[in-house]
């Protein structure tokens, strides 16, 4: 129906800023990685076997956040960094 079509492009405009997580009980805040932020780290993602077009579920700590893959709509899945410390 229109009705579902005019719902399904309303979906595909929506634009992720932030997502809020929860570990161990705590809430952390994750924001998608910028362009910049992916260039600049493209070269230690693949040393890590990991790439900027990245697989959901995949974790990287960027030396001192941690990053992780995590659906971002239309079926893509796109790295957020977390306000998590990694080591």
């Amino acid at each position: 129906s229109s009705e579902q079509n005019q719902i399904i492009y309303q979906m595909e405009n929506v634009k992720i800023t932030k997502i809020l997580l929860e570990k161990d009980g705590i809430e952390y805040v994750a924001v998608p990685v910028t362009e910049e932020q992916l260039t600049q780290n493209s070269s230690k993602l693949k040393a890590a076997g990991l790439d900027v077009n990245c697989t959901c579920g995949a974790e990287w700590c960027d030396g001192r956040w941690l990053w992780k893959c995590m659906y971002s709509g239309a079926g893509q899945c796109s790295w957020y960094q977390t306000y998590i410390v990694c080591s």
